[in-house]
């Protein structure tokens, strides 16, 4: 199972919360999800000029992957790393980690080219070198839609990043926790989500 918090902030106001229970599997990425409970809710202003900021498609992005399975491979998904043609779209660099014991860590790095212009993940992946099994993934999504419930507004001014652990059991890796954050226009409308596995 897992839980889900998103809170919107706007000129520095919480103005909206969202909470829910799940269930997913959870092998590399979440997938086949069947919400078991949740609650919302939101303050409402009565000034219609300087209204509070809501955002219809945010969850949308907790399901950030590294990997893009062969039948969801098309033009409305937003390119990730790992995927048959990633250097159409990617420049790509590594680095090898150590820490004091001196085990390693491969640390990938996904570079967007420039002539990309639909969705696309800009992210660094952290590496198991003995098991080749992904640790962690992070990064941030550039080339996508933020839009305001209410005004059907769209937003061009943006930094969406993302943070996403996982653990190994079961012979995959499986997701643990993903943490979103989303500035809108210099910061005045912000959110934060995370989501973890409970067991």
């Amino acid at each position: 199972a897992f839980f889900y918090r998103q809170i919107t902030e706007t000129d520095g106001e919480a103005n909206e919360i969202l909470e829910a229970f799940f269930n997913a599997n959870s092998a590399l990425f979440l997938r086949h999800m069947d919400l078991i409970t949740g609650r919302y809710g939101a303050a409402v202003k009565e000034d219609t000029i300087s209204r509070y900021t809501t955002f219809v498609n945010f969850f949308i992005y907790s399901l950030v992957s590294p990997i893009l399975p062969l039948d969801k491979v098309g033009d409305d998904n937003i390119i990730v790393p790992l995927n048959v043609d990633f250097e159409q779209y990617y420049n790509l660099s590594y680095d090898v980690l150590f820490d004091k014991s001196g085990n390693k860590l491969y640390k990938i790095i996904f570079k967007p080219r420039k002539e990309v212009e639909r969705g696309i993940v800009d992210g660094i992946l952290y590496v198991d070198p003995n098991s080749l099994s992904i640790r962690r993934f992070t990064g941030k999504l550039i080339n996508i839609t933020i839009e305001h419930v209410e005004e059907r507004k769209l937003f061009s001014e943006y930094n969406c990043s993302f943070s996403m652990n996982f653990k190994y059991r079961n012979k995959y890796p499986e997701v643990e926790s993903i943490h979103v954050k989303l500035d809108v226009e210099g910061g005045t409308s912000k959110v934060n989500s995370i989501l973890y596995n409970v067991g």
